[in-house]
């Protein structure tokens, strides 16, 4: 059985309700917060399915006809409504000073993760807390405030060190990391998911000071020989067919060829890149190397200095002071000398 009941103060005036299953009890748990002159009355009893609903009407109820209840909540099992609450400084000083040098025993520590964990078992509280992440995190106010915290709260060297601590015991658990693994698979299988972390990654590569510091994050980085055969491994199976590279590069012509913005975006990106002067000896470096020509031995006709053969002929030329195109001909025996050089064997 369950009782509502009404809390009333020394002059007779109604300033509370609640329910309860024992009233003795209770009613010695509230005079440690409001004094002993306190008293208690049974207003109904009511069973164990409708208690919510009785004690939400007699709150309401009550309230209407005047009387100034201390109630918080509006009864049931309903939590407060907070929004736009403001905490002066003087009750953030006294909530502080009463929190100070206070610490949980063991035993209740223990008794609150139980607590805790039976409730997230319970699916009716897992629906209600993401509902209620969601709202919170629906406000861009909110996400910024928090975003901001995080930056802070990271840049602390002791944090830092705890939170990369924490973190390797974690994944030196084999069962932690084949769970984090399936759920991040289980995910990825998931349309919208892959949409969204796609509209995600582009937004923050669109960012050139996020770009700027990713890309230096891994200058000089070298992956070990262990974790190149665990990427190959794990890729082996995701490698695209020769249809589908050749299906990616038509789509990818036929976008530059009509999508006026992506042309011009892209137009600005390589022109922008192209005036580092490091991306460009890269490339110079990059492109005489896969563009190079062999070369067989060649011998001068009047001093008998050899040139051994090679695998980069323009760069033999420019380092010579000798001819490309005519050292080239030479090379493919459609000249027989550039400059007294010939080939080795004709002599």
């Amino acid at each position: 059985m369950i009782y509502i009941y009404g809390l009333v103060d020394g002059e007779g005036n109604l300033f509370y309700v609640g329910k309860t299953q024992n009233p003795r009890q209770r009613l010695n748990a509230h005079r440690c917060k409001y004094g002993k002159s306190i008293s208690i009355y049974i207003i109904e009893e009511v069973t164990q399915q409708d208690w919510e609903e009785k004690e939400r009407y007699w709150i309401e109820e009550l309230r209407d006809r005047g009387y100034k209840l201390l109630n918080i909540l509006p009864g049931g099992d309903s939590p407060p409504d907070c929004t736009g609450r403001i905490l002066s400084d003087a009750t953030k000083e006294k909530i502080s000073k009463a929190h100070i040098g206070q610490r949980h025993s063991d035993a209740t520590k223990q008794k609150l993760s139980r607590l805790a964990k039976q409730r997230c078992r319970m699916p009716a509280y897992r629906e209600k807390m993401r509902k209620n992440a969601r709202q919170y995190w629906a406000v861009l106010s909110h996400r910024e405030e928090a975003s901001e915290r995080q930056k802070k709260h990271c840049q602390d060297p002791e944090v830092i060190r705890r939170l990369r601590d924490a973190t390797t015991r974690l994944w030196q658990d084999p069962v932690y990391r084949e769970s984090l693994c399936e759920i991040h698979r289980k995910r990825c299988q998931d349309p919208a998911v892959l949409e969204q972390m796609s509209m995600i990654s582009k937004r923050q590569w669109e960012d050139p000071e996020y770009r700027a510091k990713t890309t230096a994050a891994h200058i000089g980085k070298v992956p070990s020989e262990d974790t190149r055969r665990k990427m190959s491994e794990a890729h082996k199976d995701q490698r695209p067919t020769a249809e589908a590279i050749e299906a990616s590069r038509v789509a990818i012509r036929e976008k530059w060829d009509t999508d006026k913005e992506y042309y011009n975006k892209m137009s600005s990106l390589m022109t922008e890149r192209w005036r580092d002067p490091e991306f460009r000896a890269k490339m110079k470096e990059i492109n005489g190397t896969a563009h190079a020509k062999s070369y067989p031995a060649f011998i001068h006709k009047e001093t008998g200095e050899i040139i051994p053969a090679g695998m980069n002929l323009k760069d033999m030329c420019q380092r010579r002071g000798l001819g490309y195109s005519g050292m080239y001909l030479v090379s493919r025996g459609k000249r027989k000398s550039n400059h007294g050089w010939m080939l080795l064997g004709e002599r």
